[in-house]
Protein backbone atom coordinates (compact mmCIF):
# COMPACT_ATOMS: atom_id res chain seq x y z
CA UNK A 1 0.00 0.00 0.00
CA UNK A 2 1.34 3.22 -1.01
CA UNK A 3 1.61 5.94 2.15
CA UNK A 4 2.60 9.16 -0.03
CA UNK A 5 2.86 10.89 -3.05
CA UNK A 6 4.94 12.81 -4.89
CA UNK A 7 3.56 15.22 -7.73
CA UNK A 8 6.62 17.51 -9.77
CA UNK A 9 5.11 19.67 -12.40
CA UNK A 10 8.76 20.42 -13.52
CA UNK A 11 10.11 23.69 -14.44
CA UNK A 12 7.16 25.98 -16.14
CA UNK A 13 9.37 28.21 -18.22
CA UNK A 14 6.96 30.62 -19.40
CA UNK A 15 5.07 32.85 -16.96
CA UNK A 16 1.52 32.02 -16.12
CA UNK A 17 -0.88 34.72 -17.60
CA UNK A 18 -3.76 36.54 -15.35
CA UNK A 19 -4.89 39.26 -17.89
CA UNK A 20 -4.56 42.63 -16.64
CA UNK A 21 -3.23 41.15 -12.88
CA UNK A 22 -0.27 40.14 -14.77
CA UNK A 23 1.41 37.00 -14.69
CA UNK A 24 1.46 35.25 -11.44
CA UNK A 25 4.51 35.35 -9.01
CA UNK A 26 3.85 32.23 -7.15
CA UNK A 27 2.91 28.50 -8.43
CA UNK A 28 1.49 26.34 -5.42
CA UNK A 29 -0.60 22.98 -5.63
CA UNK A 30 -1.03 19.32 -4.30
CA UNK A 31 -2.02 15.98 -5.70
CA UNK A 32 -4.91 14.18 -4.16
CA UNK A 33 -4.09 12.70 -0.90
CA UNK A 34 -7.45 10.41 -0.44
CA UNK A 35 -6.95 7.06 2.51
CA UNK A 36 -4.86 5.03 2.13
CA UNK A 37 -2.48 7.81 1.41
CA UNK A 38 -1.01 9.88 4.34
CA UNK A 39 0.79 11.96 2.27
CA UNK A 40 0.48 14.56 -0.69
CA UNK A 41 3.37 16.48 -1.77
CA UNK A 42 3.44 19.17 -4.74
CA UNK A 43 6.63 20.19 -6.28
CA UNK A 44 6.88 22.90 -9.12
CA UNK A 45 9.13 25.97 -10.01
CA UNK A 46 8.78 29.02 -11.05
CA UNK A 47 10.68 31.91 -11.72
CA UNK A 48 13.38 30.80 -10.36
CA UNK A 49 11.96 29.16 -7.44
CA UNK A 50 10.89 25.86 -6.15
CA UNK A 51 7.36 25.32 -4.67
CA UNK A 52 6.96 22.89 -2.39
CA UNK A 53 3.46 22.28 -0.54
CA UNK A 54 2.47 19.16 1.58
CA UNK A 55 -0.82 17.74 1.75
CA UNK A 56 -1.37 15.19 4.68
CA UNK A 57 -4.65 13.33 6.18
CA UNK A 58 -5.29 14.29 9.74
CA UNK A 59 -6.35 11.35 10.61
CA UNK A 60 -2.99 9.76 9.95
CA UNK A 61 -1.09 12.79 10.70
CA UNK A 62 -1.07 14.94 14.00
CA UNK A 63 -0.28 19.07 13.06
CA UNK A 64 3.15 18.62 15.01
CA UNK A 65 4.26 15.49 13.42
CA UNK A 66 3.35 16.97 9.94
CA UNK A 67 5.12 20.07 10.57
CA UNK A 68 8.21 17.96 11.99
CA UNK A 69 8.17 16.19 8.76
CA UNK A 70 7.84 18.99 6.37
CA UNK A 71 10.84 20.79 8.72
CA UNK A 72 13.29 17.58 7.87
CA UNK A 73 12.07 17.60 4.45
CA UNK A 74 13.18 21.12 3.62
CA UNK A 75 16.25 20.78 5.69
CA UNK A 76 17.42 18.22 3.80
CA UNK A 77 16.59 19.88 0.33
CA UNK A 78 18.59 22.75 1.31
CA UNK A 79 21.04 20.99 2.81
CA UNK A 80 21.59 18.63 -0.71
CA UNK A 81 21.55 22.23 -2.53
CA UNK A 82 23.70 24.18 -0.99
CA UNK A 83 26.45 22.19 0.26
CA UNK A 84 27.10 20.94 -3.56
CA UNK A 85 30.44 22.65 -4.27
CA UNK A 86 29.33 24.51 -7.13
CA UNK A 87 25.77 25.00 -6.36
CA UNK A 88 25.39 27.64 -8.57
CA UNK A 89 26.73 26.38 -11.76
CA UNK A 90 24.51 24.63 -14.44
CA UNK A 91 23.94 21.07 -14.61
CA UNK A 92 25.28 18.83 -17.31
CA UNK A 93 21.87 19.85 -18.78
CA UNK A 94 22.07 23.71 -18.39
CA UNK A 95 20.09 23.58 -15.68
CA UNK A 96 20.62 25.77 -13.34
CA UNK A 97 19.80 25.42 -9.28
CA UNK A 98 16.75 27.61 -7.85
CA UNK A 99 15.80 28.47 -4.39
CA UNK A 100 13.22 26.90 -2.67
CA UNK A 101 10.03 28.45 -1.53
CA UNK A 102 7.70 27.20 1.20
CA UNK A 103 4.91 28.46 2.43
CA UNK A 104 6.59 29.38 5.62
CA UNK A 105 9.69 31.56 3.65
CA UNK A 106 6.53 33.36 2.18
CA UNK A 107 4.92 34.41 5.04
CA UNK A 108 1.55 32.48 3.58
CA UNK A 109 -0.12 30.20 6.39
CA UNK A 110 -0.63 27.06 4.94
CA UNK A 111 -3.88 24.85 5.90
CA UNK A 112 -2.06 22.39 7.96
CA UNK A 113 -1.50 26.05 10.21
CA UNK A 114 2.23 25.69 10.12
CA UNK A 115 4.24 28.56 9.73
Amino acid sequence: VDTAVLSNVGRVREPIPFGALGPASELWFSPPCRMPLGLGMGAATYEGRMFLMFRYRHAQWSAEAAARFADAYVDLLERTTTESPDATAPDEHGWHPCKLTTAASTGRQPASGRQ
